[in-house]
Order: structure tokens, then C-alpha cells, then sequence
């Protein structure tokens, strides 16, 4: 498996689950802490930061997934011993707000559904419309009125765009977080094998299948160095790139239109 944010989650949760546990990649993150300006760095989950939001109008299961990983988060930056009030500011989850700017000076659609979203699970209140006055006056006694801008819309001055302020959004520190997790599952007893001879995948190892006698099974790999890795099981983590396995590509093809695959 590779060393971004999917092949880590796994390696933890793997780990947890008592297996053992081997992470190869050709980035060498041990050493650069995965700093998306290494020339190294390649895993899309390496990055200054991502943007952390969970207004999916009317895709409720989506809204809830987010909500659940943010505190995840929170609760990870929590056992760090970071909080929201620390002016050090080290934490992976930054809740800044986000202000989702309207195309015009009312509400589109996509907007109304996730604020009816919202008010379904009870946190409509998180949320607030620029031009309803119940809500700019709750946000500046919460003291959230100054990230509440206004824009105005060009040859009409005397209109703004609408907005909506999102409290429960925010950013991750995402090239942060997957270092951080790097260590945890290092602490916990996954191995890794990383850089351009050691972590870099030559070939996968393949025998007779013991099931079906005209099939195989993949029972390890080799890496650059020469080195032969048997194992269990072999996972790909790296993505939506069908190049990284192009015996699956056609079993785990998704959009046949855009060709694009997930390997976990």
C-alpha cells in the first residue's frame, strides 16, 4: 500500500486489528514530512491545506459523513493538547468559517437545500444568511458578524450578493495531518519502507491461485532495490490512478466516460 491519507488510515486500522502490518512508497516522508513543495511528494492528500465543509444541499448522507469526520478531527487535535483558543496555532482542523458567496442577491437552490438540510438535524443555527436580520444579529453576539462581508453585485450597487457564513466549516492541515498519522502508525508498529529504491513498487509477485486452477494470486512484491516482500494480503492505496494496477482496472472502473478507478 502507499503512504498517503488512505493507505495510513488503513495501516492504523489494520494495526489496531493486531495484523502486521508494511507500507511501501517511493515518496520519502519520513523526510519531508510530506511538504506538497518536495519534489518528491506525490500523493494528492499532501497539501498545504483542503477546505473542510459539509453543505451538500440536499445530499443529507454527505452532510453527515463530513459532520462525523469533523469530530474525528477535533477530537484528534483534543488528545494532541490543541484547542480552538491556542494562538500557537498547531491544530490539523482549523475552524475558520467559510462564507459561500450566491451567484446573485437571493439564495440558489443548492443553498436552500442544504440550510433545510441543516435545520433537519438541528444545526440550522450554525449557519447564517446575510440577509436575514435573526441571523446577523445571533452572529454578532456570537462574534462571527465580521466574517459576514458583503459584496456588491457590479452596475447594481445598491445590491450585494447574497451569503451564507458556515461556522461549522473550515480547513485541514492536511499535509500536517498525514505526518501526523505517519507517526501514529509508526508508534503503533506499522513498518514502512519509503524512497525511491526501498518504498518504490518494481512488481507484484504472483503464484498459482490454490482456488481457481487458471487463475493467480498476488503474494507479494518487489521493490526497486531487488528486495521480495511476501505477504498475506496486498493492498493498493494509491488512489484513483488505474495505472497502479491494471489487472483490477476493468473490475473497479467507476466512469467509464472519465476512466477513473479507486485501488483501496
Amino acid at each position: 500500500m502507499l503512504a498517503g491519507i488512505f493507505g495510513l488510515s488503513l495501516a492504523i486500522a489494520l494495526r489496531d486489528r493486531n495484523y502486521v502490518v508494511s507500507v511501501f512508497d517511493r515518496s520519502q516522508y519520513d523526510e519531508n514530512g510530506y511538504d506538497p513543495t518536495a519534489d518528491d511528494v506525490q500523493a494528492a492528500s499532501a497539501d498545504h491545506n483542503k477546505i473542510f465543509r459539509a453543505s451538500y444541499g440536499n445530499e443529507i448522507h454527505y452532510q453527515r459523513l463530513a459532520l462525523e469526520s469533523r469530530k474525528a478531527w477535533v477530537l484528534e487535535d483534543e488528545k494532541r493538547g490543541f484547542s480552538s483558543g491556542d494562538i500557537d496555532d498547531k491544530r490539523l482542523f482549523v475552524n475558520s468559517g467559510m462564507l459561500r458567496v450566491q451567484p446573485s442577491d437571493h439564495l440558489a437552490t443548492l443553498e436552500k437545500e442544504t440550510l433545510a438540510n441543516m435545520q433537519r438535524d438541528g444545526i440550522r443555527d450554525t449557519q447564517f444568511v446575510e440577509s436575514d436580520t435573526a441571523d446577523c444579529e445571533r452572529a454578532e453576539r456570537l462574534g462571527w458578524k465580521h466574517k459576514l462581508l458583503h459584496f456588491k453585485i457590479p452596475d447594481t450597487p445598491e445590491k450585494t450578493y447574497e451569503a451564507v457564513l458556515d461556522t461549522l466549516a473550515g480547513f485541514l492541515r492536511c499535509s500536517n495531518a498525514c505526518d501526523h498519522y505517519r507517526e501514529v502508525a509508526v508508534a503503533k508498529g506499522v513498518k514502512f519502507h519509503l524512497g525511491a529504491e526501498a518504498g518504490a513498487v518494481e512488481s507484484l509477485i504472483k503464484v498459482a491461485s490454490s482456488v481457481e486452477a487458471d487463475k493467480e494470486k498476488v503474494s507479494g512484491l518487489k521493490t526497486k532495490d531487488g528486495a521480495i516482500h511476501n505477504a498475506d494480503i496486498v493492498v493498493v492505496a494509491g488512489g484513483s490512478h488505474d495505472y497502479l494496477s491494471p489487472y483490477c482496472a476493468d473490475i473497479l472502473q467507476l466512469d467509464h466516460s472519465q476512466r477513473k478507478y479507486f485501488l483501496t
